[in-house]
């Protein structure tokens, strides 16, 4: 699978950006389209021209499958808690909007630059594996 940059422009000059990976440029727009991020943001609207850049092979984030966990919260319904257990790093979020409610929190000592390549490596996870709950 590879990874794409798409950007969407509409006829007021709205533009939507996003990242997607999948196996052709169309099904990463179709994986970007289905989001309800995206359809609240086009409201009904098509997008005048859509251009799709081929950022190259995704790699996974790891080959490690106990790395990171997700467990539904047990002090919140709806939530979850996802851990990378390498890093020391928990991301908190309910189910269904994980941009709206995502927050993480290190269990340790982290410089900026590791929790910050910790929450991208977890999100991409998530995003992967568990597409479905954010």
């Amino acid at each position: 699978m590879n990874r794409y940059e798409i950007r969407m422009t509409f006829s007021d000059g709205d533009e939507l950006h996003a990242r997607a990976v999948g196996e052709t440029a169309g099904d990463a727009v179709k994986r970007v389209c289905e989001t309800q991020e995206a359809i609240d943001y086009m409201a009904g609207r098509e997008p005048v021209s859509t251009e799709v850049t081929d950022m190259g092979e995704f790699v996974p984030v790891s080959g490690d499958p106990g790395r990171f966990d997700l467990q539904p919260s047990s002090e919140r319904d709806g939530w979850w808690v996802a851990t990378d257990k390498d890093n020391g790093l928990v991301i908190r979020f309910a189910e269904g909007d994980f941009n709206g409610t995502a927050k993480a929190t290190p269990l340790e000592d982290m410089d900026a630059i590791m929790a910050a390549s910790s929450m991208r490596e977890l999100a991409d996870w998530l995003a992967i594996y568990h597409r479905d709950l954010l």
